[in-house]
């Protein structure tokens, strides 16, 4: 049984609207740089034959540029003044310029050769993630400000991430489509998807900027965070709650993605033998199947973190993870392409409730911050978890490249790879998520902000913005 204290007030609920607006936003955000990772190997590696450790390096150097940006960004947002808030004006303003920049992307130049198209690939790509940064980063602040509850902040989390998963079941299929006859080439497919999904792309991300209002903290946003960049991320990595929260999705992503792009190979040469068009069918289905595993878990998700805790939910996310890994050690097998299926649907589930949780978590961080400091910087908070969030991503994708190299991979032998340079893409693709999950599951054990804590937590927030006084948090402080 609930006490009234840990009931979800009808003042801190989203409405309805709002959470359509903010699922918008969030689909924005996510299939934008989704869709590029999606078709950055199949275009550039297997279209048109660059190599995949300079794909890798690419790949790194987009996410650094990226990462080193967001915090600026964070900091510019959480001191931003306007009329009409901190963060909506800037969501408008990078709008226009994030579609723009996707279409110019992919209309490169037919007559480039192999380092010509490297570097105009890498400058268009940095544009658009530059753009992107302004508005990813007061999309996520803008989130974690819709609510000050417990509860409500996963249902949030969960509605946003349903839709997300949702479209980009859609996203999978990109490949597919730029091979349809009727475009006779893939790049002329590539050409027209780009088109349409800016289009897609441009409505999506314009219609939070709408309906959705800055409503939190309206008095404390008034103020502004005097300390310097180096200071703002010092304080923030001093907040033990969410140095737990970002370990933990750094190490998940690390783990994942040094492996990720191996079950694509293993699909195309182990399993289909080079036969590209019917392994790209069957990857098409793989990511359809990851993005629905992912959609029904996070109502999964939701369940356990309301009834046990968002730490045993995170904890049910990395086990998911360890018995997916170890599936893969059994179910890639040549002419039989649905076994491969399990390890998606593990994928699936384990990556998206790791997503959903640490942005459910990351609002409660974002209090006892407050709590501690007096300071509300929910846009340095998302910015550095993205930070952290990306670098594991950019550095396991940059490994990746090369220990595809190592192992022998070579794309001009097509479907006839040597058998041990298979059988080690197999034991990598098992041993590196399943570390990942294995060390989560330890560094979990020391999250210590629950239910009880957090609405402890809002109850003396509440306290010292209605009454001005400076009173401390005494109670759950000196237990996290």
């Amino acid at each position: 049984m609930k006490s009234a204290a840990t009931e979800t007030r009808p003042s801190d609920r989203i409405p309805p609207i709002e959470k359509a607006g903010f699922a918008s936003a969030s689909i924005a955000s996510s299939t934008a740089p989704g869709a590029l990772h999606v078709l950055t190997n199949p275009i550039f590696n297997i279209t048109l034959g660059l190599s995949p450790a300079v794909l890798a390096v690419i790949s790194f150097v987009q996410t650094m540029w990226y990462t080193m940006l967001a915090p600026f960004v964070g900091k510019y947002s959480d001191n931003f003044r306007s009329k009409w808030g901190r963060r909506r004006p800037l969501m408008l303003a990078a709008s226009v310029p994030l579609v723009g920049f996707f279409i110019l992307i992919w209309f490169f130049p037919a007559q480039l050769n192999p380092s010509q198209l490297v570097v105009y690939f890498l400058a268009t790509s940095l544009l658009f993630l530059t753009v992107y940064a302004f508005y990813a980063v007061p999309l996520s602040a803008l989130i974690m400000e819709a609510t000050g509850d417990y509860h409500e902040r996963t249902r949030l989390n969960t509605f946003t991430q349903v839709s997300v998963f949702f479209i980009s079941i859609a996203v999978q299929w990109i490949f597919p489509f730029t091979q349809l006859k009727v475009f006779h080439g893939t790049i002329t497919g590539l050409h027209y998807f780009a088109l349409i999904f800016a289009a897609f792309l441009l409505v999506a991300a314009l219609f939070p900027i709408a309906v959705n209002r800055e409503r939190l903290y309206a008095s404390i946003s008034k103020t502004r965070d005097p300390a310097s960049i180096p200071e703002t991320l010092k304080a923030t990595l001093r907040n033990r709650p969410f140095i737990v929260i970002v370990g933990t999705r750094t190490i998940f992503t690390f783990s994942y993605n040094i492996v990720s792009s191996l079950g694509l190979y293993l699909n195309y040469y182990y399993i289909f033998r080079g036969d590209i068009h019917r392994a790209a069918i069957m990857q098409g289905w793989n990511g359809t199947v990851f993005q629905v595993a992912a959609i029904l878990s996070l109502f999964f998700f939701r369940a356990c973190a309301i009834r046990f805790g968002k730490r045993r939910a995170l904890s049910a996310a990395a086990w998911i993870l360890a018995v997916g890994s170890v599936a893969k050690l059994f179910v890639y097998i040549p002419g039989m392409p649905w076994w491969q299926i399990i390890v998606y649907v593990a994928n699936g589930a384990a990556g998206a409730g790791s997503v959903m949780l640490a942005n459910s978590c990351l609002a409660d961080v974002a209090d006892y911050d407050e709590i501690v400091s007096g300071t509300r910087r929910e846009g340095t908070y998302s910015a550095v978890l993205g930070w952290f969030d990306r670098v594991g991503n950019s550095v396991g994708t940059l490994i990746s490249g090369f220990v595809l190299v190592w192992i022998g991979f070579n794309a001009k032998l097509g479907g006839a790879q040597p058998p041990s340079t298979l059988r080690l893409m197999q034991l990598a693709y098992f041993a590196f998520p399943f570390l990942g999950a294995c060390a989560s599951l330890y560094l979990l054990r020391s999250y210590k902000l629950d239910e009880r804590h957090c609405y402890d937590m809002k109850a003396t927030l509440e306290f010292r913005r209605t009454s001005s006084l400076p009173c401390a948090f005494a109670g759950s402080q000196a237990k996290v």
